[in-house]
């Protein structure tokens, strides 16, 4: 089991989790290009604190490492999932499963919303397999998925296990 944290700001983790934690995003961006065929371009110069600026950040931590997280907003009770990624060695551990978890557990949000692209296999199962509503995009290349949080909370976002 991962440890799950919720960042307050880059602080919150050491100097070597902040470059760890950033050149996982980068393996994501990497997998982004990989996946949708994009020829490599010029690579963003990221910092944590760009990543993080706008957003708050649910990271999952193995043996003090970052293996994956989960970049999101809370507006107006809406959950909107940015960006998520668990790297090679920590998947089907049921990471971000855990990841899911603790913003059920921690952030308060009446429905999550994430997009991603139809041809992310793995993202439409985790999605599909948590019972959000997945709408088309007119193009067939982008995928929305929404899901409403009862009030009584009976059914959280991790009630289905992928």
């Amino acid at each position: 089991m991962a440890e799950i944290v919720i960042l307050s700001s880059s602080s919150d983790l050491t100097e070597a989790q902040n470059k760890q934690l950033l050149g996982l995003h980068y393996k994501f961006l990497n997998h982004q290009r990989t996946i949708l065929h994009i020829e490599k371009g010029e690579i963003p110069n990221l910092t944590l604190e760009k990543l993080l600026a706008g957003n708050r950040a649910c990271v999952a931590l193995e043996g003090g490492t970052p293996v994956g997280y989960c970049l999101y907003r809370v507006i107006a009770g809406v959950l909107k999932i940015r960006t998520m990624f668990v790297s090679e060695m920590a998947r089907r551990r049921k990471t971000m499963t855990q990841i899911f978890d603790a913003l059920d557990v921690n952030e308060k949000f009446t429905s999550a919303h994430g997009g991603i692209y139809a041809c992310q296999e793995a993202g439409i199962a985790f999605f599909t397999a948590r019972g959000f509503d997945k709408t088309v995009s007119t193009d067939g290349q982008w995928l929305e998925f929404t899901k409403q949080v009862p009030a009584e909370a009976d059914e959280p976002l991790r009630t289905a296990v992928a």
